[in-house]
């Protein structure tokens, strides 16, 4: 009788632990032993004793101190220990009760009447939004729409494709699915799609009139509430959407795909000259009421944007109505709040005669200091709340979109994400791997040579030598070095330089992460989602496919098919902002027959997509680069 061998499992609570309390050593060699930083004994005392510890004032202190607190008081804010505050359970009700308290101070606040100041501030953000919305622009939003990739009604995450979401019945609000029907008149494309996808032969509708209020994981005190739309509300929001971007980068000046990163340098400004705030607002989409979006948005785009639009959500069974216009999970909800408070906060600018500089990115907000009693009794006055502890006005701290600073100095921590697990070598070490690269992202080795020793010897637990990977590697692949170190006692795994017709190579072997592989059902839905990609130019790499598209016949739809093999799953082309990406394997049992016109043996291929929220396989490879700093192809 053979005996089952048990697999040896890694707790991540305990590697947490460790990392604290090495940092905390290495913070107090530099600071001294007297100076007291956050208590080790509560951390193993009990989480929630560690949670309750205050947090120092730390506005006076230098730089480098202010660093060190800060990394120390935010280091577990996205981690969950097995034993934290509140269980999941807890964190729903929780997260739910915020939720239905910020409706009903809502409903209340619709109400009460607004001071002439604030209105004649909204006066002057519609004349502004009336100039960039146009009706010209309105009209182009259908050629932008697509199929979301993630949930919608019927549709969870985890069944997130959309050979799935066009083969089930197509879920809308009674006003989407009469717009959809006349947008299918009128394009014969997606008719055939939906048709070849469709068990029936035919688009099977199913009416929706309330969304499913989800919750996603936000920190270790709370759940962030999103509500997944319907699958042609979401195609329906997502042209909208699209539509206000290039309003915002074309009329404003504020391009999405670029504010993160000139926020963060923004921020970086403002810590050093204080003269901007960089303001968080709490429950921004949410804050958004139709009165509100009515005196703000054009009549024609306030019809668009309202068209379908749910009025009620469900949760654990129950009917629940509520007051906001938008919610997180709507297509539009990111660029319409984005484009109204810089209308909002610009107006309050402009009315004052000041001079500054206006910058936003959904709730993220920087404006001049001299206007910020203002904009707070503007916001106050029509229901916004600034969150006081993301909102930065006096000192010498600034943040906004992921960068902190204090006096110039980016003071950002490194903040884990994540819950307990019990991990398998593999796994524990990429979790390793990945831990240590987002510390030394932020700290030099230098400053905390104990953190460093200690995760290198929890490594040299789970494997005989530790691997060394370019920065441009994945941060679970192994540890990022700028230069290979070949030294045996080190502990690293020494890289093999060698010559490949005279050209110099690095062998790194890494750890890589694969998906699971699905078989797609229906390639047209894939097909269609191509092209339509290929027409707004969303793709990479542009090639000539876009012209034979044009110009080949409706009916020739097999033509497009093969044309889209080629292209697409061949040539391995990808899709940009999150569309899914195919791609060919043989199948497993071939036919006897399989040949082309010509008589040649074929191999029979489908296409495959990576498997959604299923754990990916962690495997060990060894790949050449003829550069250290080269992006492995």
């Amino acid at each position: 009788m053979s005996r089952q061998v048990r697999r040896k499992l890694y707790d991540t609570d305990s590697c947490m632990k460790l990392l604290y309390e090495s940092l905390v050593r290495d913070f107090r060699a530099v600071e001294g032993v007297e100076y007291k930083f956050r208590d080790v004994a509560a951390l193993r005392h009990s989480i929630k004793s560690f949670r309750d510890m205050p947090i120092p004032d730390c506005s006076q202190a230098s730089p480098q101190l202010f660093k060190k607190e800060v990394q120390l008081a935010n280091l577990f804010k996205r981690y969950r220990f097995k034993t934290d505050v509140y269980t999941d359970q807890e964190l729903e009700e929780l997260t739910f009760q915020k939720y239905i308290d910020n409706q009903t101070r809502l409903c209340r606040q619709q109400w009460q009447p607004i001071k002439l100041s604030t209105s004649r501030v909204l006066q002057h953000a519609r004349r502004y939004l009336k100039k960039i919305l146009t009706d010209k622009a309105l009209a182009r939003f259908a050629d932008r729409c697509r199929f979301s990739t993630r949930a919608t009604q019927g549709n969870p995450a985890r069944d997130a494709y959309i050979d799935h979401k066009l083969a089930d019945p197509i879920t809308g609000h009674p006003e989407h699915i009469e717009w959809f029907r006349n947008h299918l008149a009128g394009n014969e494309y997606l008719s055939r799609v939906l048709e070849k996808c469709s068990p029936t032969g035919e688009p099977v509708f199913d009416l929706c009139t309330s969304l499913t209020l989800v919750q996603v994981p936000k920190s270790y005190k709370s759940y962030r509430p999103i509500m997944p739309n319907t699958l042609i509300g979401s195609y329906h929001s997502y042209g909208l959407g699209q539509i206000l971007e290039e309003i915002l980068r074309e009329e404003v000046g504020l391009d999405i795909e670029k504010l993160q990163f000139l926020h963060r340098k923004y921020a970086k400004l403002a810590s050093i000259h204080r003269g901007w705030v960089t303001a968080d607002l709490s429950a921004a989409s949410e804050s958004f009421l139709w009165w509100l979006i009515a005196r703000l948005i054009p009549r024609k785009w306030l019809r668009e944007l309202n068209r379908g639009r749910c009025r009620a959500f469900r949760h654990n069974g129950k009917l629940y109505h509520y007051a906001s216009f938008m919610a997180m999970g709507i297509g539009f909800t990111f660029p319409l709040q984005t484009l109204l408070f810089y209308a909002i906060v610009n107006s309050c600018r402009e009315l004052l005669g000041s001079e500054g500089f206006v910058s936003v990115y959904g709730d993220d907000l920087i404006y001049p200091r001299k206007i910020h009693d203002v904009v707070k009794s503007v916001f106050d006055d029509i229901g916004f709340v600034l969150n006081d502890d993301k909102t930065h006005v006096s000192t010498h701290f600034r943040e906004s979109c992921g960068g902190d600073y204090f006096r110039g100095v980016d003071v950002r921590p490194f903040q884990p994400e994540g819950q307990h697990q019990l991990l398998g070598p593999k796994r524990y070490e990429a979790f390793l791997y990945q831990t240590v690269n987002g510390l030394l992202a932020r700290w030099h080795p230098a400053e905390i040579p104990i953190t460093v020793r200690a995760i290198k010897l929890e490594l040299l637990r789970v494997t005989r030598l530790i691997k060394q990977v370019p920065g441009s590697f994945p941060d679970y692949s192994g540890w990022r070095v700028d230069e290979p170190d070949n030294d045996y006692l080190s502990g690293m795994m020494p890289v093999r330089c060698r010559f490949k017709d005279g050209t110099r190579e690095f062998v790194v072997p890494h750890l890589k992460s694969v998906p699971r592989k699905r078989y797609v059902s229906q390639e047209d839905a894939y097909l269609y989602d191509w092209f339509r990609t290929k027409e707004v130019g969303e793709l990479e790499q542009e090639s000539d496919i876009l012209c034979e598209f044009q110009y080949i016949p409706l009916g020739e739809w097999k033509a497009l098919h093969t044309l889209f093999r080629y292209n697409t799953l061949i040539r391995k082309e990808t899709y940009r902002r999150g569309r899914d990406s195919l791609e060919l394997v043989k199948l497993p049992k071939q036919p006897r027959n399989y040949r082309s016109r010509t008589g040649k043996r074929l191999a029979r291929c489908i296409a495959v997509t990576p498997c959604k929220l299923e754990p990916q396989q962690i495997t060990s490879e060894t790949v050449s680069i003829s550069d250290w700093t080269k992006i492995p192809s």
